[in-house]
Formats: structure tokens, C-alpha cells, sequence
């Protein structure tokens, strides 16, 4: 499976961009550059850098002070500087990157920033409702809530929106009506697909219309998505969707884990495929922190890596590495074992 061979502490956010690690580091103030295994390669020569920072496989940006207004650009491998802007962009938020153009959504205005070019193409007065979640070749989808909001690309004006608070409504073991609330939106295949509390929707990208909607047997933060299967992981439950016909393919309580000769209850979330297995974050009872693999042939866990007493973040592949970034700011290195 996976074993761990390094730690990086004290550190905010990373990027994995090329076979290689980007994050600032909080203690020393400086955004650095590592290799798959954790060892320091670069790092900014000031110390003063602000921690907003972005990293694309061309170009790393970053500001030198949290006032945003000198945004520094350096080409990516040379580290050369390229251009010194007085801008005043949000740049960690990777769903706002389109290809080469980063939207900055500011209160008063939209702002659309050419990276490769260096240059600001658009600049439109107004605002979004929400946060940004998908932007395609002619839609920018937002949410607040339980609102989503459909933009054209081009002059920002709705396309459409819909309220899920009814349409999503449902009722508690202990009788108590609950409106939606719109935890997750993402593409797929032309489609505009919704998860709220307790429902998936399948939405016309174009119109808003329902096409397709689905009761969940159990509540879930977010999905992760490999071609046509969603799984996700929430509490002690584990699910397997089929999204063309939005089928449920495997659910599972999973409650209890054998830890050390214990059986320990356990809560899962932050699902995440990776090769034929689903990976998560898990808190054992007594508050042990893991990394967990389950089978989703068979919904049984085949796998569990202590880590501590923080949360996880963040789950993410690259190479033969995984990363695991916790809730006390540190990020646990693991490298693919070559033994089954």
C-alpha cells in the first residue's frame, strides 16, 4: 500500500504541480519547493512574502504583503522573475482558474487575469452570488446556500437559478422538517450535478431542469467522482452511486474498526479515489486520526495508517506519493510501497 517517510511541518495549503511540492512555510514565511519525498529544492530568498500564493505548471505567483497590492510572478522552473503587478487578485481558489485565466470575483467588480500572458484581459463592473464551483467554456455555476446560480462567461449576466431549500426538504428521525442546502455542485457529462443533505439531483446544464433526483439513505459532505461512480464517505456510512441512472451500487455502515486488538467506533469523511480504492480520513474512537483505503467491490476497509490527534484536510496523489495535510497544519508524506 502506501508508506510514510516524511513530514512537513507548519505549513499553509501545498501544490503538487510536475512531480513537485509547493507550500509556505508559516514558521520562516517563505513559500518553498520540494520534491516527492519532502526535500527542500527552492525557497524565496524574503522572508516577508504573504501567504496567498498559486502554483501553475507554467508560473508561481504569490504577494509580497497582505495589503495584496504587488502581486510577484516568477517563470515556474527558472524561477526568474517576470513581472511585478499592482493587482489585487484571489488566487486560492483553485476552481477560479480556467485554463491560462485566473476570475477574481471582488465586491464591485470582476476581474479576468491572463497568467501566461501577464496581463488583465477583463474587467467587468458588478458581482456573483456565492461561491464559485464550476468554470466551464460558457458557464461560471455558483452556490450560497441552498441557491445555485448559472452565469454566462462572457458579460457574467443569470442564465438561470433554482432553490433547493424545497426541493430538497426532508424529514429527521425525530420528525423535525429540514430545508436543502446545496453541499456539493460539479459537471458531469453536460450535466449539472447537485448534492444537498440527503438528495443527488441531475440538472440540464442549460435550463436548470431536474432531469434526474435520488434520496440518499444517508447524509454526505461531498463525493468524489471517478467516470460514471461517485463514492462517498460521512460518518460511519460508505456509498457507491452509478451517476447515469443514479443508482446505488454498494452502501455500507462501517462503524466499527478492529484497532490493536480493539474494536474501536470510528467516522469517516474526504473520500477520495485513487487506483481501484477509495481513500479517507478516519477518527477512531478516543480520537486517533487515520488514513484509511476501502475496496468498493466489497465496501470493506483493507487499509488504516495512524497519523495523530489533528483532523485531515486534505487527501491528494501525485506520482507514486500521497499527500495527507491535517487540520494542525502539517503534511504527512507517503511513497507507494512496491510490496501487494
Amino acid at each position: 500500500m502506501y508508506n510514510k517517510i516524511n513530514t512537513i511541518n507548519k505549513t499553509n495549503g501545498f501544490h503538487l504541480v510536475s512531480g513537485k511540492l509547493y507550500t509556505f512555510l508559516n514558521d520562516i514565511e517563505k513559500l518553498c519547493e520540494f520534491d516527492n519525498r519532502g526535500q527542500l529544492l527552492w525557497q524565496t530568498k524574503k522572508s516577508d512574502i504573504f501567504y496567498r500564493y498559486h502554483v501553475t505548471p507554467q508560473r508561481i505567483l504569490f504577494y509580497l504583503d497582505s495589503t495584496n497590492n504587488e502581486l510577484v510572478i516568477l517563470h515556474r522552473e527558472m524561477k526568474q522573475l517576470l513581472k511585478i503587478e499592482k493587482i489585487n487578485l484571489n488566487l486560492t481558489n483553485s476552481r477560479c482558474y480556467s485554463g491560462n485565466i485566473l476570475y477574481s470575483f471582488e465586491k464591485e467588480h470582476i476581474l479576468a487575469f491572463d497568467i501566461k500572458n501577464l496581463s488583465l484581459t477583463k474587467k467587468i463592473e458588478g458581482s456573483i452570488e456565492g461561491r464559485v464551483f464550476i468554470i466551464d467554456e460558457t458557464r461560471v455555476v455558483t452556490k450560497k446556500n441552498s441557491c445555485i446560480y448559472v452565469y454566462n462567461k462572457t458579460d457574467f449576466s443569470v442564465l438561470w437559478q433554482k432553490d433547493f431549500s424545497t426541493l430538497a426538504e426532508y424529514t429527521e428521525v425525530d420528525g423535525v422538517k429540514e430545508k436543502g442546502i446545496i453541499r456539493q455542485v460539479w459537471n458531469y457529462n453536460d450535466h449539472i450535478m447537485i448534492l444537498t443533505q440527503m438528495f443527488i439531483f441531475k440538472l440540464n446544464c442549460e435550463t436548470g431542469e431536474i432531469i434526474q433526483h435520488k434520496q440518499l439513505p444517508a447524509g454526505f459532505m461531498e463525493l468524489c467522482v471517478n467516470d460514471n461512480i461517485a463514492y462517498g464517505c460521512y460518518g460511519y456510512h460508505f456509498i457507491e452511486i452509478e451517476l447515469d441512472a443514479l443508482d446505488i451500487l454498494n452502501f455500507q455502515r462501517m462503524e466499527y474498526e478492529n484497532y490493536e486488538g480493539k474494536e474501536l467506533f470510528t467516522l469517516m469523511n474526504k473520500a477520495v479515489y485513487h487506483q481501484g480504492l477509495v481513500f479517507h480520513a478516519v477518527r477512531l474512537e478516543g480520537g486517533l486520526h487515520c488514513v484509511g483505503a476501502i475496496q468498493p467491490k466489497t465496501g470493506e476497509r483493507i487499509w488504516l495508517h495512524p497519523l495523530g490527534v489533528n483532523d485531515i484536510n486534505s487527501i491528494s496523489f501525485h506520482n507514486n506519493n500521497m499527500f495527507v495535510h491535517d487540520i494542525g497544519s502539517t503534511l504527512h508524506i507517503f511513497e507507494r510501497s512496491t510490496n501487494p
